[in-house]
């Protein structure tokens, strides 16, 4: 249970307009719900930061980009191998928004930093990730900055990323802080974060609230079906909501395949309703848009 209160003294009418709002349509107050625990650009930002970096390694054309980037050094030098990476990304499923972009400018794109810095830093994600499941814990960030300051094989490199030859533990620590990013679940910790004068602050994780109160047992069609329409209106007829999903590289047949959903009514029993799209999700494989409709019966 959960209470909606307002710091108002008598109240100001906002829990009244929120009641006649969830009455007209009871949906909207829990497709909110589940929208504030969704995962916060922060989290999307640092998993692009570990796809960049995976990128950066791998591909060829994605280094070259990367190091014309970082060879300008006036802004206007600097712009056109910019758009250019930024639209190689692009096709590479990495769609760089407002706050990815300042994530990667700030920590990963600046001037002096070269291919074995990506090296490096590949190979710290991959320690790390080896370290958590070994452990079977979350390393937070200061910790494991500390551990890689620390470690006598990667101390010496860190300090060349950093330009500080002599730098003792503590202080290359600090320093890469503004290198390497937290993890989601280290973020999430803060997502729900609020003050109340009353009570103790604690720690709540949205992912675990998604699954404990927004889980459900969503139809899933694949888009790569021939009759995944056909699919798409029973489900959204049976039960109003429904999942369609195809691979990352079909992006564009998804995006036509949503156009022609809002276009083209839906036949339920003698009512016609058009198909919504209420949220929208990727991985580093797959690409799906939850469905919905406006009204039911």
């Amino acid at each position: 249970m959960s209470w909606i209160t307002e710091t108002t003294v008598g109240g100001a009418g906002i829990l009244e307009s929120l009641a006649a709002a969830i009455t007209a349509e009871p949906r909207r107050w829990f497709r909110a719900v589940e929208a504030a625990l969704q995962p916060s650009d922060l989290e999307l930002v640092t998993q692009a930061l570990d796809r960049f970096i995976e990128l950066a390694h791998t591909d060829s054309e994605i280094a070259a980009a990367t190091a014309r980037v970082r060879s300008a050094v006036r802004h206007a030098e600097r712009t056109p191998p910019m758009v250019d990476l930024f639209a190689q990304l692009q096709i590479r499923r990495l769609p760089v928004g407002h706050a990815t972009g300042v994530a990667l400018n700030t920590r990963l794109l600046r001037h002096g930093m070269t291919a074995r810095d990506d090296v490096l830093l590949h190979e710290l994600i991959r320690w790390r990730r080896d370290l958590e499941t070994q452990l079977g814990m979350m390393i937070s960030l200061d910790t494991f900055c500390y551990l890689a300051a620390s470690d006598t094989g990667y101390a010496p490199r860190l300090r060349n990323l950093c330009q500080l030859p002599n730098a003792d533990p503590n202080t290359l620590m600090k320093a890469l802080n503004g290198v390497i990013w937290a993890q989601s679940a280290e973020l999430r910790q803060r997502a729900l974060e609020s003050y109340h004068p009353f009570r103790a602050s604690f720690t709540t994780d949205p992912e675990l609230a998604r699954v404990l109160l927004l889980e459900e047992d969503l139809e899933t069609i694949s888009l790569n079906t021939d009759d995944w329409l056909e699919h798409v209106c029973a489900a959204l007829g049976h039960r109003g909501r429904c999942q369609l999903q195809t691979g990352i590289a079909h992006a564009k047949a998804l995006r036509q395949a949503v156009i022609r959903l809002q276009a083209q009514p839906i036949d339920i029993d003698y009512l016609q309703f058009y198909a919504v799209v209420e949220r929208y999700e990727a991985t580093a494989e797959t690409i799906a848009v939850i469905l919905g409709i406006e009204e039911q019966w």
